[in-house]
């Protein structure tokens, strides 16, 4: 079942700063024109309803000639001549007038394929759990080596600790074993469905079980999941690629210090190539797109595009291990005076959100769905249950919102949360006020208010299981998948897609698919640009009649007048989820690549956004005092009794020095790329001398496209 990409080999630009110059779209038609998404009730995984006939109708729209060209064969809709160019120039040369080759023409834009590793029909020896969850240092040391003992060791991406799993080293039983661990660690299992990949301890792929590394240690990464560092302990130390030091120093937010990676020569030059453009810095405001705020008074510039520039991509992509040097932006220089600064805040962008309204959100429906699960499955555990979790007790599973388990989970929840900073970095003190009074009182009402669509905070429940599976002591058996209630929405298909013929293409030799390479205008972007370029082919390429009977008569005159918008397309795929593969079976039958870029629809997607994933900030020289890097959230220390003046959050939490040639790599994501709010951190003022510094900023996507998303 996996979506595998068509090969896979082995292997940017600063962010958008003008607006896209296109007009705003008149107001959309009313939601309920839109396609019902709701799964029926029969079945948590039963993906039929409204908007899924679509999906048959895209098939019988060409069958039965509504396309606008009046011809049955997809390839034939528009016949465009392919490009002259037939290959990838070096990202980091200039042509014959000392210009850069512009990005699309260079291999930086190449992004590495998915080894999944393929499941086999036989396993003569079917894999088991050998022990609870255990720290990943118990295997790098074992008492005796893993193969003697027919064991390996998995881990999930960017964890510490993991599962010892029964292997004897039958490459026919190494996806079994694999799956057992994710399984039992708590991966998604409707996920693991489309496939499972395993990467070494030094963060690169292993292709097939003949390439299994001999300590026998893995880390498992779902489908389209980005690599990240473990911390395994703070103080741990390693080496990446032979020269670069990563430290690590944090563990929540995880935090690394790096030495090494760049030189005092070049952060020479960072600073000359851009000091004289520096500017006041400015943040992202809900009535501007860049406003001037109190909150941040140092002075930053984008560094123009050059060689220099180019090759830190690379150079950043390699150590987080990124599939593409796109992935990283450009160098931003950063100059903080003498009692300059910048408050905590968070290097991820928000505000846009194409879902319709609590598309994804959890419910009291998921509560007791999981409630009923846990409580059968503990029942199968006869008398090892824990005490505490017997029936009876208070964190046995109820599928109840209003009984003595909902408070007993909610109090859990509070204790837990508090002590790890989650409800302070999100702000939410009085949500905790709130629960407490439930649980003190004994009151009912508390699930509901917290799950509630309008004002409520669902995705606390994933938390919440998280916290009773940890307090029970991660027993594989209660690991918890929740069903997905909704079809998959338009606009997470579109975004996945996107990410599948980026890396597909890039797969595949230029000749094989011309009109679609990454320096044409057909080429896959994130882009309001391509959305555009989308719209235009589903007008083009595709009857009225067609697209009337795909959405109704209102919405398509709405995309008429709204062709050159740019966000069209995403709204009509919000309302209209089908609507992703009616425009992606054009865009194939336009590119004319046949079954080379052939897309099967998932009925399952890890809903994502392309936006910052991992930053790297680098010091550029050493400041007389002042001027850390502070994570105010985290529950480490390195340095203590900090006071900055303006700035209080400075004597809170994590605090790096700032180190001449020294790094700091922090991850704004958490493995499963969602947006990490533990990751809020400040620049401290410094308080004698100027402190010089330079961004990369790293995305999960394409950096340009992404920014481009999120230019207002």
């Amino acid at each position: 079942m996996a979506r595998k990409q068509v090969g896979s080999t082995n292997n940017t630009t600063r962010p958008a700063t003008t607006m896209v110059e296109t007009s705003e779209p008149s107001k959309e038609p009313s939601p309920k024109h839109a396609t019902s998404s709701k799964l029926p009730k029969r079945s948590a995984f039963w993906h039929i309803s409204r908007s899924l006939v679509g999906l048959s109708l895209v098939a019988c729209g060409y069958a039965l000639g509504y396309l606008q060209h009046t011809s049955s064969a997809p390839t034939s809709v528009v016949q465009v001549s392919p490009p002259l160019q037939q290959s990838l120039k070096d990202g980091t040369a200039l042509d014959e007038h000392g210009n850069l080759y512009p990005k699309y023409e260079t291999d930086i834009v190449h992004v590495d394929g998915q080894h999944f590793l393929d499941p086999t029909p036989v396993c003569p020896v079917l894999p088991s759990i050998l022990t609870p969850v255990v720290h990943i240092k118990d295997a790098m040391s074992p008492s005796s080596p893993l193969a003697a003992d027919n064991r390996a060791f998995f881990l999930l991406n960017g964890q510490s600790h993991g599962v010892y799993v029964s292997w004897n080293g039958d490459d026919a039983c190494l996806h079994a074993a694999a799956k057992s661990a994710a399984l039992a660690l708590g991966a998604d299992r409707d996920r693991l469905a489309f496939g499972l990949r395993l990467y070494s301890t030094d963060g690169f792929a292993i292709p097939s079980p003949s390439a299994f590394p001999s300590s026998r240690i893995a880390h498992i990464l779902l489908e389209y999941q980005v690599w990240v560092w473990p911390a395994i302990e703070l103080g741990h130390e390693r080496v990446v690629d032979n020269q670069f030091v990563l430290k690590t120093v944090g563990l929540s937010p995880l935090v690394f210090s790096v030495r090494d990676f760049f030189n005092a020569s070049e952060a020479d030059a960072i600073i000359a190539a851009a000091e004289s453009k520096l500017s006041r810095s400015r943040v992202n405001d809900a009535n501007a797109s860049k406003a001037v705020s109190s909150s941040r008074t140092s002075h930053t510039a984008f560094l123009t595009p050059s060689p220099l520039t180019r090759d830190f991509q690379r150079r950043s992509a390699s150590l987080a291990r990124l599939p593409s040097p796109a992935y990283a932006e450009g160098l931003q220089l950063v100059r903080y005076a003498a009692g300059e600064f910048y408050r905590r805040h968070l290097d991820t962008f928000d505000g846009l959100d194409y879902l319709p309204k609590a598309y994804y959100s959890r419910n009291l429906e998921d509560f007791n769905a999981w409630a009923f699960w846990a409580k059968s499955q503990l029942k199968s555990l006869g008398s090892s249950v824990p005490a505490g979790f017997r029936e009876g007790e208070p964190l046995h599973p109820e599928p109840s919102a209003n009984g003595t388990f909902a408070l007993a989970l909610v109090e859990l929840f509070v204790e837990v949360g508090t002590a790890d900073n989650y409800f302070a970095a999100r702000y939410d003190a009085e949500w905790v006020t709130w629960m407490q009074s439930f649980v003190t009182n004994k009151a009912s009402g508390v699930l509901a208010g917290i799950l509630k669509e309008d004002g409520g905070k669902p995705h606390y429940l994933d938390k919440m299981v998280q916290v009773w599976e940890a307090k029970l002591g991660n027993l594989p058996q209660l690991r918890y998948t929740f069903p997905k209630r909704k079809v998959v929405n338009g606009v997470s298909h579109f975004y996945q897609w996107v990410r599948w013929a980026k890396e597909s293409i890039s797969a595949l030799a230029p000749a094989l698919l011309p009109l679609a390479q990454p320096w044409t205008p057909l080429h896959p972007k994130y882009s309001w640009r391509f959305l555009k370029v989308l719209a235009e082919i589903v007008q083009d390429d595709l009857s009225r009649e067609y697209l009337t009977r795909q959405m109704n008569a209102e919405w398509v005159d709405w995309l008429v007048t709204n062709r050159n918008a740019k966000d069209t397309m995403l709204k009509i795929f919000a309302a209209f989820p089908h609507m992703a593969e009616v425009a992606i079976r054009a865009w194939e039958s336009r590119v004319q690549a046949g079954q080379l870029l052939h897309y099967t629809m998932p009925t399952v997607v890890k809903h994502f956004v392309p936006n910052r994933f991992v930053t790297l900030f680098m010091y550029l020289n050493d400041v007389d005092e002042g001027g850390e890097t502070v994570f105010p959230f985290s529950k480490d220390r390195l340095v203590t009794d900090i006071d900055r003046t303006g700035m209080e959050e400075c004597s809170e939490g994590l605090a790096v020095p700032p180190t001449k040639l020294h790094a700091s790599l922090f991850y704004v994501q958490t493995p499963d790329q969602d947006v990490d709010v533990m990751s809020r951190h400040g620049g401290c003022p410094p308080m004698k001398g100027v402190k010089w510094g330079s961004n990369s900023f790293m995305w999960n996507a394409d950096a340009e496209e992404g920014a481009d998303i999120w230019a207002h």
